[in-house]
C-alpha cells in the first residue's frame, strides 16, 4: 500500500488553508505597520525612496488580502511580499534610515519565509536575505570600528542563523506532523486498506485526470459475515477481514484504488476498465476470495462475496448517482443467491 502514497490526494489543502489562514493576519500587521513606518518617515524625512517603498507595500498588501481567498497562485503572492519586505530592510540598513533597529526587522525573515514559503524557497531567500543583511549592517558600521565592526558581524551572523535554525526546525516537524495525520487519515487501521475518507477524493482526482477514459467503481461485500462472527467471533471475523484485503491488494494493478468502506463492505475504483474488462476483474475477485480459508480453533473458514458494478458517466457522472448504482447491484446480486457479480452489460 505505501507504493501509492506518492499520489494519494489529502483530506485538505494543508498548505493553502495553514498559509491563507496566517497570511490573514500577516497582511493585515504589514500593512498597519508599513503605514505608520511610512508616516513617521515621511513627517521626518520627506518624500524620499524608503517612503515610497513603504506606500508600495501598503497597495501590495491590500491588493494580496483581497485576492488571498481564491488566488491559485499563493506561492508567488508570498513570495513576492518576503522579497518586498526583505529589500525594504535591507534598502533602510544600507541608507541607514534604520540603522540602530533595522537588523531587527531582518530577524523576522527566517520565520516569515519557512512559514510562507516551506523549507526549500524559504530557506533559499532566508538564505541571500541573511548573508547580505549582516554583510550590509557591517558595511554601514562607522568607520574605524575595528574589533567592534567585526563582533557586530558575528553577533548579528550567530544571532541570525539560530533564529534560521529554530524556525527551519519547526516547521520540518510541523510538516512531519502532517504527513504523519494524512496517512493515519488515509488509512483502516484494521486492513490497512484507504478509508472511505479518501474515497470520494481519488474519484474527482481520477474524474479529472481521465475525462476521456472509462473507470469502474465496484462495490464488493462479505456474504454471510455476520454469522461467521456469531459462530466463530469478532477476533475470527476480523482476521476474514484483514485475509480478503490482502487478497484484494494482491489481485489488483498498481493504478487501481482499494478501500473499505463499512464492516464489510470495500470499494474499488479501476481506472481504464469499461464494464467489461471490470466485469472480468470481479469475477476474477470473486473467485479468488471463495478459494481463501483460514483456521478458527481447528476448523476451516470460508466464505464468498457479492459485487455490484457501475461505470463512470455510462452509469452517473457524479459519484453520488455512481455509488448508488452500484450498490443497487450489490443488492441485486445478493438477491440472486450471492457469490455473484451483477452489472450493466446492455
Amino acid at each position: 500500500m505505501t507504493k501509492r502514497l506518492a499520489t494519494l490526494p489529502t483530506l485538505w489543502d494543508e498548505k493553502s488553508r495553514f498559509r491563507r489562514a496566517l497570511l490573514r493576519v500577516l497582511l493585515w500587521v504589514v500593512m498597519v505597520v508599513s503605514l505608520a513606518l511610512g508616516l513617521l518617515n515621511l513627517r521626518a524625512h520627506g518624500l524620499d525612496s524608503i517612503v515610497v517603498i513603504e506606500a508600495i507595500i501598503v497597495a501590495y498588501s491590500g491588493l494580496f488580502l483581497w485576492r488571498l481567498p481564491k488566488t491559485p497562485y499563493l506561492h508567488w503572492w508570498s513570495t513576492s511580499l518576503v522579497i518586498f519586505i526583505s529589500v525594504t530592510v535591507l534598502h533602510s540598513l544600507v541608507t541607514k534610515a534604520m540603522l540602530n533597529d533595522g537588523f531587527y526587522w531582518l530577524l523576522l525573515v527566517p520565520t516569515t519565509s519557512l512559514l510562507l514559503l516551506g523549507l526549500l524557497w524559504g530557506g533559499v531567500i532566508t538564505g541571500v536575505v541573511g548573508v547580505a543583511g549582516v554583510a550590509v549592517l557591517v558595511w554601514a558600521q562607522p568607520p574605524g570600528g575595528g574589533n567592534a565592526t567585526v563582533a557586530v558581524g558575528i553577533n548579528a551572523g550567530l544571532t541570525y542563523v539560530f533564529i534560521w535554525a529554530l524556525s527551519h526546525a519547526y516547521e520540518a516537524r510541523r510538516h512531519q506532523m502532517v504527513a504523519r495525520l494524512q496517512t493515519v487519515a488515509a488509512q483502516d487501521p484494521l486492513t490497512g486498506l484507504y478509508n472511505r475518507l479518501y474515497l470520494e477524493d481519488v474519484f474527482a482526482q481520477l474524474c479529472q485526470s481521465q475525462p476521456q477514459h472509462a473507470f469502474t467503481l465496484v462495490l464488493l461485500d462479505i456474504d454471510h459475515f455476520k454469522q461467521i462472527n456469531d459462530n466463530h467471533g469478532h477476533e475470527v471475523g476480523d482476521q476474514v477481514l484483514r485475509l480478503l484485503s490482502q487478497m484484494l491488494r494482491s489481485a489488483t494493478r498498481e493504478q487501481d484504488w482499494v478501500f473499505r468502506v463499512g464492516g464489510e463492505e470495500f470499494c474499488l475504483l479501476l481506472p481504464g476498465c469499461n464494464t467489461q474488462s471490470a466485469m472480468d476483474v470481479a469475477q476474477k475477485l470473486r473467485r479468488a476470495a471463495a478459494d481463501l480459508t483460514l483456521m478458527a480453533e481447528g476448523q476451516p473458514v470460508s466464505f464468498t462475496v457479492s459485487i455490484g458494478l457501475a461505470q463512470w458517466l455510462k452509469d452517473g457522472e457524479d459519484f453520488d448517482s455512481l455509488y448508488r448504482q452500484a450498490d443497487l447491484r450489490l443488492y441485486q446480486a445478493k438477491e440472486q443467491g450471492r457469490n455473484t457479480v451483477v452489472a450493466d452489460q446492455a
